[in-house]
Formats: C-alpha cells, sequence, structure tokens
C-alpha cells in the first residue's frame, strides 16, 4: 500500500453521496437530515472544488424509513448550496418502495449526468446498496475511475448472532460484503485515518482525508463574556456509545459543588436517541443547581449560532466501543475550526492530534468533571486552547490540500 501523491490536476467529479437539505428532507418526510454524512459531503466536494475540480453531487434523498407525503412520485431537484451544485433525482413516494428503486432512479442520475456534463472520476461515499450499485454502472457503463470514500467499517461479530453483541448481525454481513464488493471495484481509497487501513483491509493506494474544512474563526478561543460561566456544548448523536451516560454522570457529580454550578453553562443538541428519557435526567440536574440547556435538533444556521457562542466542545465516545478505534468524531474537526478548546476521549486518530490542541481525557466520570472544573477556573488556557485549534486546523484541513489528494488518485 503506497499513500497517493499530491495533484493539482483538474477533473470533472461525480460525487454519490448521502448528501441532504433540509428543504429535501421536509419535501420527502426523511427522518433525519443526515448532517455527519452531509457536511462530510459538502467538505469534500468544496475540497475538490478549492483543488480545481468541477463537482456534481447525486444523492437519491430516500430510505427505507421516509413518510407517505401524498405524493406518488416526488420530483427532481436541483441546489447549489455552498456554491455546490447538488441534484436529487426523482423517486417513488411509498414507504419502502421509494427506497427499493434506488439503484434505478440513481442509475438515471447517472446517466443525466454523463449526459451533461461528462464526469472524469466518480467519487462515492461509504458503501450503500443504491449508491454503490450507480458508482458501478458508472465506473463499467462510461468507463471512469473510481474512487471509495470509506467512513464506516463493517466488522461481522460471532457474538452478534449469539445475541451478545451490540449490532445487527445481518446488517454488519451485507454490509461487510459490499465494502469488499466496493473495494474491488475501486481504483483507490479515501479513508478518515490510518486505522481504517488494517480495518479495511485496504490493499490499494489510499489517501487519508481525516478533518477537511476551512478555518474562519478570527476570535478563536475568545470567550464572550470571561467573567460569566464557561460556555460547554455537546453535540452530535446523543447516546451512550457517544458518551451521554458519561457526561451526565460528571455532570451530576460536578453539582455537588455549587461553585462548579455557576461556572459552567451546558448546552446540549443533536439527535437523541430517547429524548424524552434525556430531558428528564437534564431537569433532575437543573434542579439541582446545574445550569442545562436541551436544544433538540437545530437547523444549520441555529447550529453555528450556538457553536459560535461556546467556548468548550465535549466530544466523549466511548474508547471501547465498536468502533471506537477507527472512527473519528468529525464534530472535532469542526470544533477545531472554529477555534474552540475540545475535551475528547481517546478515539480514532485523536491521538495523533498535539496535546497543546486536544485535550484528551480518561474515559471516567471523575475525570470529565475534574477536566471541566480546570477550564472553568483556567479561562487563558481554554483561550490557548482555542488559538491553538485554530492554528492546526488551518494546517492540516485546509481544503485545497485534501482536495489535491483526491484528485492525486488518477494519477
Amino acid at each position: 500500500m503506497n499513500p497517493m501523491p499530491e495533484s493539482s490536476r483538474t477533473e470533472r467529479v461525480l460525487f454519490i453521496c448521502g448528501y441532504l437539505t433540509e428543504d429535501i428532507v421536509r419535501e420527502r418526510g426523511l427522518p433525519s437530515p443526515n448532517v455527519a454524512g452531509s457536511n462530510r459531503s459538502v467538505r469534500i466536494a468544496e475540497a475538490l472544488e478549492a483543488a480545481g475540480a468541477d463537482v456534481l453531487l447525486l444523492s437519491s434523498a430516500t430510505t427505507l424509513r421516509q413518510k407517505w407525503m401524498r405524493r406518488i412520485f416526488h420530483p427532481r431537484r436541483e441546489t447549489q448550496g455552498s456554491g455546490i451544485k447538488a441534484v436529487f433525482p426523482w423517486s417513488i413516494g411509498l414507504p419502502y418502495l421509494g427506497a427499493l428503486f434506488e439503484p434505478l432512479t440513481l442509475s438515471l442520475g447517472v446517466k443525466e449526468a454523463f449526459e451533461s456534463r461528462q464526469p472524469t472520476m466518480v467519487l462515492l461515499y461509504n458503501y450503500y446498496p443504491g449508491p454503490l450499485f450507480a458508482a458501478l454502472v458508472a465506473k463499467y457503463l462510461y468507463g471512469v475511475k473510481m474512487v471509495l470514500d470509506i467512513e464506516d467499517v463493517s466488522i461481522p461479530r460471532v457474538a452478534d448472532w449469539l445475541g451478545r453483541g451490540d449490532a445487527r448481525p445481518v446488517q454488519q454481513l451485507a454490509c461487510w460484503v459490499l465494502l469488499k464488493l466496493g473495494m474491488a471495484a475501486c481504483d483507490s481509497v479515501i479513508v478518515p485515518s490510518r486505522r481504517f487501513l488494517r480495518a479495511a483491509h485496504v490493499d490499494r493506494r489510499y489517501t487519508v482525508v481525516s478533518g477537511c474544512i476551512a478555518v474562519d474563526c478570527p476570535a478563536a478561543g475568545k470567550p464572550n463574556d470571561p467573567s460569566g460561566p464557561l460556555s460547554v456544548l455537546i453535540g452530535g448523536k446523543l447516546d451512550d456509545e457517544q458518551g451521554l451516560g458519561l457526561v451526565l454522570e460528571a455532570m451530576e457529580l460536578l453539582t455537588r459543588s455549587r461553585q462548579s454550578c455557576e461556572r459552567l453553562d451546558f448546552h446540549f443538541c443533536g439527535f437523541a436517541q430517547d429524548e424524552r428519557k434525556l430531558k428528564g435526567q437534564l431537569q433532575v440536574l437543573a434542579a439541582r443547581g446545574a445550569r442545562v440547556r436541551y436544544h433538540g435538533t437545530l437547523t444549520s444556521d441555529e447550529y453555528r449560532s450556538l457553536l459560535a457562542q461556546a467556548q468548550v466542545c465535549v466530544a466523549m465516545p466511548n474508547p471501547g466501543g465498536r468502533h471506537a478505534q477507527t472512527k473519528t468524531p468529525s464534530k472535532v474537526y469542526e470544533y477545531l475550526a472554529h477555534g474552540k478548546a475540545v475535551i475528547a476521549s481517546d478515539v480514532g486518530d485523536l491521538c495523533e492530534i498535539p496535546g497543546d490542541v486536544v485535550s484528551l481525557c480518561d474515559w471516567d466520570a471523575m475525570a470529565l468533571s475534574l477536566r471541566l472544573e480546570e477550564f472553568a477556573s483556567d479561562r487563558e488556557k481554554v483561550q490557548r486552547l482555542g488559538e491553538r485549534a485554530v492554528e492546526f486546523a488551518a494546517a492540516e484541513y485546509a481544503p485545497a490540500v485534501n482536495g489535491g489528494k483526491i484528485l492525486s488518485s488518477l494519477q
């Protein structure tokens, strides 16, 4: 396995992915906006554009769990968000049938793209059945190179079949087969960290694209009100695998000190697996003196506003989780690019980031509570971490640099 050399070569890229907009989610009754996948897709597209490529996003915008919106067919849609053009092909509006016909509608979208734009390469986000089929159509019917962007690794385990695992065994096996098919067909691979190489058994040319985000944060690390409470953000998927229970336990420890309660202001946002339970837990903590607010699922603008106000961001996935050693929470890259002091557990490639950029913390409630108290009492340290975060993100995550790496896959 050899890393791909950097390149500034211009290409016309058809990017088949799961990108969604808030408008298309509402129109088609989709269960969620796929924030992580959409953000990653847009950032890679922006990186390619910054390196001189012409990019078209193609997304089916269908799922087995979509609602009936009183339309048998959803019309084709186009968007031009953030300067990146995206096409959502027509789809069947009937629940389940829309997802079953996804390979057909995406393949027709591929045909349309080649008739109008003549792509020179196809980039595939992960290895879901419909998008993989469409990418194979682009590769073998139109003869272009195929790059596979792997963001998740499926690992079948015997324990899952015996009921002792934490995943659906049939789903893991099916996704593992699809991963192998995508790997066999592609010409090169993008991985978010080097730890993926062994887990995914990458045996061909690759490039590592971890964070991929532009930095624009002139006030990095500077608190809005140094005399007020420290604003702490916990965002993204809110469940125990992502460390929700640990954070709540740490907050419970902090409520034993009135001073700690007054110096820390917690904000939760994102998708909660059990929203009612979470709200109840936060209400109990608030009754004990904690300053806490639950914002739920936010629009992009609302989230950006909340992130701008935060001074510390917490990302504590369980290091013993199924994908902890291969998957880095993408929100950490976003926090760094926005100049936030980050407290995180040792998952994915975070251990490779310098200690003066990310504050790694043991996966322990007491350790987390003590780290939060330390930050609340040392605002200068919070500011230094934020400033270093921006410097590091600007050097490592610049879109043009990562876009050049991806384009070099055709060299």
